[in-house]
């Protein structure tokens, strides 16, 4: 993640951000650089973990610190003004603040995790599972960044365990880190699930999809570096 250094002050202590890891296509990635770094509570810059894949440029949206209700309205809106496309390379990182989500509870979620979950619930629920960069392979929190739930950043604790996705997705993602900062204490499988299903009501998520690239579209040729591109826009 390459966050920004300042956000607008937070409306209240309960807050949470996002990063959403995603691919756009070059002509679309332009014309984004074009209008400026900032799209509505969205900042955009280009994400290097994101597999290469013909035609798309990787990125990551990253987000104000703001309410689970605003934050998903504001995913309804930036769906609206850009259509983003994903593959298993690329996921979602909730960050929430330390003053709504304290290290006890982030240790009894991060437990739940690692002792309950297994890797098809995991997977199911999350769409990722102890993978490079939301490991639940540690006995505790606080060794690895890349945690499941990582506790090194100083304001916020940030979930890891998401796949990237539609809009809808998204909105999903943040409604059950939600849900379970609410119910740390009582977290059980069955309980998670009929949080899943009331949310889907049926309905198949769009998540970590394979992207398959376009066989007419031939590799990007960069000329102009970042330096240049904003420099050529003052």
């Amino acid at each position: 993640m390459q966050s920004r250094s300042s956000f607008r002050k937070p409306p209240t202590n309960r807050t949470m951000g996002m990063d959403l890891e995603c691919q756009v296509s070059y002509e679309q990635y332009d014309k984004l650089w074009q209008k400026g770094d900032f799209t509505g509570f969205w900042y955009m810059t280009r994400d290097g973990s994101i597999r290469y894949r013909a035609g798309l440029e990787g990125i990551e949206f990253v987000s104000e610190p703001l309410t689970p209700e605003w934050l998903t309205r504001e995913l309804n809106r930036l769906n609206k003004k850009v259509k983003w496309k994903y593959d298993e390379s690329c996921g979602i990182h909730i960050h929430v603040s330390r003053q709504w989500l304290t290290l006890a509870r982030a240790e009894l979620i991060y437990k739940f995790m690692r002792e309950q979950m297994g890797t098809y619930n995991m997977t199911e629920l999350f769409g990722r599972y102890n993978d490079t960069y939301s490991a639940v392979c540690y006995p505790e929190l606080g060794v690895s960044r890349y945690s499941a739930i990582n506790t090194e950043n100083k304001a916020t604790i940030e979930f890891r365990v998401f796949a990237s996705g539609d809009a809808k997705w998204a909105q999903y993602c943040v409604a059950i880190t939600k849900y379970m900062i609410d119910n740390a204490k009582h977290l059980n499988i069955d309980a998670m699930y009929a949080f899943y299903d009331n949310f889907w009501k049926g309905e198949k998520p769009n998540k970590g999809t394979y992207v398959e690239p376009e066989p007419d579209v031939a590799p990007r040729v960069v000329t102009r570096t970042l330096g240049e591109l904003l420099r050529s826009r003052l």
